[in-house]
């Protein structure tokens, strides 16, 4: 079977990413323990939910990984995250770039694969002021059908 949530991070530390693996109660946690003022992005990936395929009765081979996705960065060279900018000045500032990235990288997580059959639509979303370190992030939920292989 197909290690997606190691797929996915190698492909983020290949962007230059702190890939961040954790679930909503851990997540805070982990952003403590990682320097936001470098101005560095980061991946925040959840633990997938698999669900196996078939075709009538019979297990078909084919897996699904459901799971989320979140690039988030707290600081620029000008500027940083925080609730007293504008939701203009955050997009402008981070928001904006942060879904063009992600969209971008959701494409090289299928293309850059033999194992990934198909993923599904996806929508991105962009949130402000999330979590305690109050940063700005896209986010996205992706289904990732593969092979097991």
């Amino acid at each position: 079977m197909i290690d997606i949530v190691d797929h996915i991070t190698q492909k983020a530390i290949l962007n230059d990413w702190i890939p961040i693996v954790a679930d909503a109660n851990s997540v805070n946690y982990e952003l403590n323990n990682v320097d936001l003022a470098s101005g560095q992005n980061f991946l925040y990936i959840t633990l997938p939910t698999i669900t196996r395929g078939k075709e009538t009765q019979v297990y078909n081979g084919e897996l699904t990984f459901r799971l989320e996705l979140m690039l988030g960065r707290k600081f620029e060279a000008e500027t940083f995250s925080s609730i007293a900018e504008t939701a203009k000045q955050k997009y402008e500032s981070r928001l904006f770039e942060l879904s063009n990235q992600l969209n971008d990288f959701l494409n090289t997580i299928f293309n850059c694969s033999n194992e990934i059959e198909e993923m599904g639509n996806t929508e991105i979303t962009m949130a402000k002021n999330i979590f305690s370190a109050s940063i700005d992030a896209a986010l996205t939920t992706v289904t990732i059908k593969a092979w097991n292989q």
